[in-house]
């Protein structure tokens, strides 16, 4: 992740800082890098317990068919497939609808103590592109009685970073590949949506914008 270019800010919303970048017009299909800061008011502490709790409440999604709305996020089902260790396990994502869409993809997750004694916590996800999707010709397998289609890339990340007893930084990035210019639009308001709804669960009616 540390070897793409650097996004550009292009403004802030509700306080997050947005940086973007997108691919090259030259593209067979385009692409999207977002990332979010913001200065948060709330313990690590808190932050970690209620992200970790609310798993599959408050994990990011990595690919979205067009036209999907958050307001669908509680239709979308979580399997877990292998659980590596208590830092690292392989889920699904299943979305249903006239087209099922799904993708596989690595969770990790850790915890760790900075130099000065600050706390960290990162999650990384990203997309596998699995054997059973490669089963398939084409990302869409149309013979089935609803159609199945396969995300095989997509990438997400997050850091919170101690600042002291009672605020955190926060670092969210996201990458994705998209169907159209319009797709990936939408794609990135669903992803700042998402942020906002974490902040108000984590950190409700206490915050400081960066």
């Amino acid at each position: 992740m540390s070897n793409l270019p650097p996004v550009s800010f292009i403004g802030a919303i509700l306080g997050w800082n947005v940086y973007r970048e997108e691919s090259s017009l030259t593209a067979s299909l385009p692409s999207t890098h977002v990332q979010l800061t913001k200065r948060l008011h709330c313990s690590i502490a808190t932050a970690t317990q209620i992200s970790l709790e609310q798993g599959d409440n408050l994990r990011p999604l990595l690919a979205t068919p067009i036209g999907w709305s958050v307001a669908c996020r509680p239709k979308v089902s979580t399997h877990v497939l292998q659980e590596v260790n208590a830092e690292c396990c392989v889920m699904a994502h299943t979305f249903p609808g006239p087209l099922t869409y799904h993708y596989v993809f690595l969770e990790r997750v850790a915890q760790w103590e900075l130099p000065d004694g600050r706390k960290k916590l990162g999650l990384s996800m990203n997309v596998i592109d699995s054997t059973v999707s490669r089963l398939s010709s084409t990302d869409v397998r149309t013979h089935e009685p609803n159609p199945i289609k396969w995300a095989k890339e997509g990438w997400a990340s997050v850091t919170i970073t101690e600042v002291d007893a009672t605020t955190v930084d926060v670092v969210y990035d996201q990458w994705a590949r998209c169907e159209s210019k319009l797709h990936a639009d939408y794609v990135v308001a669903q992803w700042a949506q998402f942020l906002v709804r974490w902040e108000q669960i984590v950190a409700p009616f206490r915050f400081l914008t960066r």
